[in-house]
């Protein structure tokens, strides 16, 4: 019975020990991963990397605003055309079958002149089957064919105007953002070594009770 007793006593104490040892090693695992997120350098290198793509966008950015400004020139008869269109209104258009209370229909839904037209946007409209749909459409097409394009005004100094405010508008945003990227760079590092300094005595605390409880579980 002595046996036993004591059998049950160095049981109950191993346990004791398995679980202070055990508690030891999740602190010391939670504080090695709370180290590597402050302290390692995966946020200075994402931020690097970052900063990377923003540095090669802002060098492209020339030759991207001059392939847009040259796509002006390829895309000017179709904007042309469809500014043409967008002056073709419904309202004052004869389509067949299609009288005030269908064109107000058409209103209700977007579609106001011929450069809102298509066959899937009308068939949408409640009223307009296939044959009301044709006509529409069928109108449209008879819009087009009146259209005529103009070479003198392809491509106008608004349509240039825009696309330079618009790289414009990014370019000093890249300007602030790369600006201020060697500061941020800098801040992210001498935080990781306040946190590493913050850190040190726990991990060196934690790192003290898990070998001695290791130890302690060992002997037993």
């Amino acid at each position: 019975m002595s046996g036993s007793a004591g059998a049950s006593e160095r049981t109950a104490e191993r346990n004791r020990r398995k679980a202070i040892q055990q508690s030891a090693k999740q602190e010391y695992d939670h504080l090695i991963e709370q180290a590597k997120k402050e302290v390692g350098p995966e946020g200075f290198l994402a931020k690097r990397s970052d900063l990377v793509k923003l540095r090669d966008e802002y060098q492209s950015l020339h030759q991207i605003e001059k392939q847009e400004l040259d796509k002006l020139h390829s895309t000017a008869q179709e904007r042309q055309k469809q500014k043409f269109l967008d002056g073709c209104y419904i309202d004052s258009a004869n389509i067949t079958g299609v009288g005030t209370a269908r064109k107000a229909a058409l209103r209700s839904f977007g579609i106001e002149t011929a450069a809102d037209v298509s066959s899937s946007r009308v068939l949408q409209v409640r009223g307009f089957g296939e044959g009301l749909t044709r006509a529409v459409v069928d109108w449209k097409a008879s819009c087009e064919r009146r259209f005529t394009f103009n070479p003198a005004n392809a491509v106008s100094e608004a349509d240039k105007n825009a696309v330079r405010n618009k790289f414009g508008v990014r370019k000093l945003a890249l300007e602030a953002s790369l600006g201020a990227g060697s500061h941020q760079l800098q801040q992210i590092r001498q935080h990781a070594t306040l946190r590493a300094a913050a850190l040190q005595p726990k991990l060196e605390e934690v790192v003290r009770r898990l070998a001695k409880a290791e130890k302690d579980l060992s002997v037993l």
